[in-house]
């Protein structure tokens, strides 16, 4: 980012279903599951809208944005072990929709 550049970093909390490509059901053969996604955006309505594109391009469906906060106002739960100041650079180098683990549900016993 510039000066000149007015973008926020924007967290996005949302709920997905995977389908039959999704990564989500290939590899967990999970039902469902929710995550944390970070992308540059000039608003919240921006943030929201490239972040459900980027969950169709991976194949997921049945989408839904939860929350969206500015990443500043933001406060994620102490012991997950993730890196969210790694994802947030990331998002920010690469201008691109980063994405924090999913945390799957509905796996079925065998």
């Amino acid at each position: 980012m510039n000066a000149k550049d007015n973008r926020i970093l924007y967290v996005v909390t949302a709920e997905v279903v995977g389908t039959e490509k999704s990564l989500l059901t290939e590899e967990t053969e999970a039902i469902g599951a929710f995550l944390h996604a970070f992308v540059l955006s000039y608003n919240a309505l921006e943030a929201g809208v490239k972040v459900k594109t980027a969950l169709e391009d991976d194949d997921y469906t049945e989408i839904r944005i939860e929350e969206i906060f500015e990443s500043t106002n933001y406060i994620f739960e102490d012991g997950e072990d993730v890196d969210y100041d790694a994802l947030k650079k990331e998002a920010i180098d690469t201008n691109e929709v980063v994405f924090g683990p999913f945390y799957i549900y509905g796996i079925e016993d065998e």
